[in-house]
């Protein structure tokens, strides 16, 4: 299963229940998904948070699917011992961007085009 394929089910399970607090996946799912990938967890979470800031940036995904995602898979990693033991970094950024976009700071800003886009933007290098 590529990366494509596990962001594709994924999105299809988020239109189908919408936001929610059960999360998209079940953890014996990501070690499936992993192990199809010939990765380690932590590395497939690296992947599908980068694929997440592309896929935001591009405006191929919107906020609040990937914002899910990123909640979803960070509590898979705060409850998954291998994971904490081998953070993954780039998953972490991502998500503490689209965290950004749950606090609205200013009643005449939209959280997610004042602070997660730029935030993405900066992860992926794009910011001059």
């Amino acid at each position: 299963m590529s990366l494509d394929d596990v962001v594709k089910l994924l999105r299809d399970r988020f239109e189908e229940i919408g936001p929610s607090a059960d999360p998209l996946f079940e953890a014996e799912e990501v070690a499936t998904w992993a192990a199809a990938a010939g990765i380690e967890r932590h590395a497939l979470l690296d992947a599908i948070g980068l694929h997440l800031a592309r896929a935001f940036h591009d405006r191929q995904l919107d906020y609040e699917f990937c914002n899910a995602v990123a909640n979803d898979f960070w509590t898979l990693l705060l409850t998954t011992d291998e994971l904490r033991e081998n953070w993954p970094s780039r998953f972490t950024a991502v998500f503490e961007a689209f965290e950004a976009g749950e606090v609205q700071r200013d009643p005449l800003l939209d959280p997610v085009e004042w602070m997660v886009r730029p935030l993405i933007a900066e992860l992926l290098g794009i910011m001059n």
